[in-house]
């Protein structure tokens, strides 16, 4: 909206001004903040992509271990890549820039897609994961996000949790509660 579309007393404007304001501040903080974790958490990443090169190189005359090394580059070029997304997705989030293209979305689907996707992981890592679904409710959400979020929460629970995983699906009221 222009200038000229705006109208009100000179409080009101100065007060939608200073709200506007506040919202710039907060959202230069968060890119900061973002920044600064994107940095932090590429280190270690690139500093392992980075001696798996050189080592490489240091063996020139080794075809096998310099293909070896490629292919160590290429695995961990991938995950500083996985990481970038995730880290501009939580930003957008974070931020309110993210699109969300909601939809009704059957929760019951989404457990199941994203526990069969893990359930080798479970397995490479001694772990068991068990569904319990008690309702199928459906909700108003961006399924690819909903699937991003289940899928971090249970990549996590393998990663650090214990070796038995329990994702329950059920209702309390007129809430979904996926735990």
């Amino acid at each position: 909206v222009g200038v000229e579309g705006v109208r009100g007393t000179r409080a009101e404007i100065v007060a939608l001004m200073n709200r506007l304001l506040d919202r710039n501040a907060s959202l230069v903080r968060a890119i900061h903040d973002t920044l600064d974790n994107v940095g932090h958490d590429l280190r270690t990443p690139m500093t392992r992509l980075r001696a798996t090169a050189e080592r490489a190189l240091q063996r020139s005359d080794d075809a096998a271990a310099a293909r070896e090394a490629v292919a160590d580059c290429l695995e961990e070029s991938g995950r500083i890549l996985t990481l970038l997304n995730t880290l501009m997705e939580v930003a957008e989030a974070e931020t309110g820039a993210m699109r969300l293209d909601r939809k009704p979305v059957a929760l019951e689907d989404v457990v199941r897609d994203v526990v069969e996707l893990y359930e080798l992981v479970a397995e490479e890592r001694g772990a068991k994961v068990e569904t319990r679904i008690g309702s199928r409710p459906t909700v108003q959400a961006d399924p690819t996000r909903l699937r991003q979020a289940l899928a971090n929460l249970l990549d996590n629970a393998l990663k650090y949790g214990g070796k038995e995983i329990a994702v329950t699906l059920d209702r309390e009221g007129g809430d979904a509660v996926l735990a």
